[in-house]
């Protein structure tokens, strides 16, 4: 089997047509990029509770219909539960005040049954808050017979399967979950897009070797 150098030899050497291509090829994929990382705000769920809607609640019940959860030592709205509203509906049309008149605790819950309102500090609107749900479930299907006819082709497919889903893990599972760790989402994807810029640099830089120089370092980083 020829090596690399001699499979392409008939390309010619790094000059000027070369490098206009390469740079137009670079060019193109750079929109990719940005539409392959818009989901770590287009997908990201912004703070949440149930929605209550107008049914003449004075502002205290209004304000008190969603039960307080204590999560990790914070107090915030429920995102799965809310006062049952008939119920909420009458204590409020009788004139009880919520809290002094009556006790919340002693209330019956129900879930989002009319949906969830969204926060809006973050983002005006994600995919999550325009399809009103929480949780997505997104399946692929893959035929892999022509992966295991041989011993050597299923060889290759496991340790390439097993990189692939390694390398795969470690980078979208930092990459997709900016948005997700405690601070700005913003600022967060933005560190993490200068982080890998180093690699990229080092990735073109290999690229711009001339044919006949070394191509031996290393492709993963």
């Amino acid at each position: 089997m020829k090596d690399y150098e001699d499979a392409v030899a008939f390309l010619g050497q790094w000059g000027r047509f070369q490098q206009v291509v390469f740079f137009l090829l670079c060019s193109s994929i750079l929109p990719n990029g940005f539409t392959t990382f818009s989901v770590v705000f287009l997908t990201d769920a912004p703070r949440h509770h149930c929605l209550v809607p107008e049914v003449n609640l004075t502002q205290d019940w209004q304000n008190a219909s969603i039960p307080i959860e204590v999560v990790d030592g914070n107090q915030q709205l429920s995102r799965c539960s809310r006062f049952r509203l008939d119920v909420v509906r009458n204590l409020s049309a009788q004139g009880l005040v919520p809290g002094r008149d009556v006790n919340l605790t002693d209330l019956e819950q129900e879930g989002c049954v009319d949906g969830w309102s969204y926060s809006r500090d973050v983002y005006q609107s994600t995919i999550v808050s325009e399809v009103d749900e929480t949780k997505t479930h997104p399946k692929e299907q893959y035929n892999v017979f022509n992966l295991v006819k041989t011993k050597n082709i299923r060889n290759t497919t496991v340790i390439l399967c097993l990189l692939w889903f390694t390398l795969s893990m470690g980078y979208y599972g930092l990459s997709l979950k900016t948005s997700q760790l405690h601070a700005n989402p913003y600022i967060s994807c933005f560190l993490s897009a200068a982080v890998e810029l180093e690699v990229s640099i080092h990735h073109k830089k290999r690229a711009f070797k001339p044919l006949g120089a070394s191509r031996k370092s290393p492709l993963i980083v």
